[in-house]
């Protein structure tokens, strides 16, 4: 029986049989087996296709065409593939519960964490959500061991004015802990000052405030002598705080004595207080401001130029008080004496740029004087940063 040829073997029978028939005819008995073999040499150097399979875990398909495909993952974009659908789902976030719940359930552990309950107060005060807020601090307040700092944030997340009775048991808490940080004392001090005060707890105030001065440097108890001068309006012993701060050898205290002097007994008195101070203390930044801008006020353009030539030796860097001096001869409409420091000025300090526009500003006031105003604006493109 014939076996019928298969297509894929066809072209290579025929070539058989068409060179064994050429064999017989003309009589080429060695090519037939050449030609054969050619056929099947032929055949043998075609690669076999590979398998494609898929691996059980890792690898993806073997002998899978490599590049984008159709649903998969696109040049320069996200893929829709099966992976990439589940690395989307696993990013997205879940929602979030309320705000009472989570209170609730933060607050129904046995211990749990004051910082967690902190965020939750900024987030409750964020969202004007007060009352849960207050719950948090009540409870940060009730805790059992809260670290001083984290006192002090859950008081001042409640606000600055100090409304809450709960903001005064935060900062009695975090005033009488035993280990504060020096760095977090000053605010400690002030806080509870303030809630004291806000309660109406003047006694306790005062004696709040003499302790924080007590601890506090020199040249750093600026803010708890406005305090002390704050406690004094408010429970009507002006005088008393004013016999206290000109006690005190400290240069913050005689600026505040200054204008506590100057209320009651005129501007001349605080002005000597200041001059005898400065002396003492010429480099304290708010005594000089105080003492210059009294001078200036009452126009005593000699004494303040001294002033500020002292100023200027002790902080060569930093010519901008002689515009002080300069504005009060503007003031007093002497052009002569104001033009002849602008020069000076000019002339010492040729690449101040901010200086020199200032004494344009000035020289405009005094009158139209072209010459001189270009002559300045010339100095002025000379000391710019892009000169």
């Amino acid at each position: 029986m014939v076996q019928p040829i298969r297509r894929e073997r066809a072209p290579q029978r025929l070539a058989l049989v068409g060179a064994v028939a050429l064999a017989l005819v003309f009589g080429v008995a060695p090519l037939a087996p050449r030609v054969a073999l050619a056929g099947w040499g032929a055949r043998a150097k075609q690669p076999k296709p590979k398998r494609r399979t898929w691996s059980s875990r890792k690898g993806g398909r073997k002998g899978a065409r490599k590049g984008p495909r159709k649903g998969g993952r696109k040049a320069g974009g996200k893929g829709k593939g099966r992976r990439a659908s589940k690395a989307g789902r696993a990013a997205t976030p879940a929602p979030k519960a309320p705000l009472a719940t989570r209170v609730d359930a933060l607050l129904a552990k046995r211990r749990w964490s004051t910082r967690a309950a902190i965020r939750l107060m900024r987030e409750a005060v964020a969202g004007r959500e007060m009352p849960v807020a207050l719950r948090l601090a009540e409870a940060v307040a009730g805790a059992r061991r809260v670290p001083p700092a984290d006192l002090v944030d859950a008081a001042t997340i409640l606000g600055q004015d100090q409304r809450y009775p709960v903001q005064l048991a935060l900062w009695q808490r975090a005033g009488k802990a035993r280990r504060v940080p020096r760095w977090l004392r000053r605010t400690v001090d002030e806080g509870w000052f303030d809630a004291l005060m806000a309660a109406g707890k003047h006694a306790e105030a005062r004696q709040v405030i003499d302790r924080a001065l007590k601890r506090a440097p020199l040249g750093t108890r600026y803010t708890l002598f406005e305090r002390l001068v704050a406690w004094g309006k408010v429970v009507g012993e002006v005088d008393a705080v004013r016999e206290r701060l000109l006690v005190w050898r400290d240069p913050d205290a005689a600026v505040l004595a200054a204008r506590l002097v100057a209320e009651l007994d005129g501007e001349d008195a605080a002005m000597v207080l200041l001059q005898r101070t400065f002396k003492r203390f010429p480099g304290h930044r708010a005594l000089q401001k105080a003492l210059i801008d009294g001078l200036a006020r009452q126009g005593q353009r000699k004494q303040l130029e001294r002033v500020v030539a002292r100023v200027v030796r002790l902080s060569p860097g930093d010519p901008m008080p002689w515009l002080k001096v300069v504005d009060a001869h503007v003031v007093a409409r002497d052009k002569r004496a104001a033009r002849k420091l602008t020069d000076q000025l000019l002339k010492r300090f040729r690449r101040n740029d901010v200086l020199i526009e200032a004494l344009i500003d000035r020289e405009q006031r005094l009158g139209d004087n072209r010459a001189r105003l270009d002559a300045m604006f010339q100095a002025l493109l000379r000391a710019g940063p892009d000169n």
